[in-house]
């Protein structure tokens, strides 16, 4: 401010500094398979290579969608597959799933931000793989499509999972499929 001697007015008073809200990124969302496992696609790829010529990818890929959701059971997806003796190959293909090479990376992570998982797997992988890579009890929130009976990108899942994240307060997503990066900024959600 100018200074002035007593009594007289301000002639040229210093501007009135005005306080932005700051957003600050509080809540980090994390997609499972291809982010923080090693294996994206896993359905197109792995499982669709050992029945091609049988079945289509597109027929694959509905059948998954029906078990991801908890439509189907674990049974009845992989028998429907491999028929007879579907459990050496379920766990031969689930063999193959890996913690990503970075992980490690966002272990620092927890207890600074509200972390998030969002995933479209059945809930019998999620009680495999989480472990398998040292997340369970990891996140804060989990949205497991298998519990949820929705699946990425459909809007549902995304809204499901703004209900358990903080109110307030900036987000991001990282998900290796550009639909479901898509299909979260909607919700507010940065990619």
């Amino acid at each position: 401010m100018t200074s002035a001697a007593p009594g007289a007015p301000l002639l040229h008073p210093a501007p009135i500094a005005r306080s932005t809200p700051t957003i600050v990124m509080n809540t980090v969302i994390f997609d499972l398979m291809g982010v923080l496992l090693n294996e994206g696609l896993f359905v197109s790829k792995r499982v669709y290579e050992q029945v091609k010529g049988r079945i289509t990818l597109e027929e694959v890929r509905r059948r998954y969608r029906r078990y991801a959701t908890g439509s189907c059971s674990r049974e009845e997806f992989w028998s429907g597959l491999f028929g007879p003796g579907w459990e050496a190959r379920e766990r031969e293909l689930l063999a193959h799933i890996h913690p990503a090479p970075d992980l490690d990376a966002i272990r620092p992570l927890k207890g600074r931000f509200f972390l998030a998982l969002i995933t479209e797997i059945p809930a019998d992988w999620a009680r495999l793989l989480l472990p398998k890579a040292g997340l369970e009890s990891f996140f804060d929130a989990e949205i497991i499509s298998g519990l949820e009976g929705c699946t990425k990108p459909d809007p549902e899942i995304f809204r499901r999972l703004v209900a358990r994240l903080p109110a307030s307060g900036r987000r991001i997503y990282f998900d290796d499929k550009w639909e479901n990066l898509a299909a979260a900024r909607p919700f507010g959600i940065a990619t």
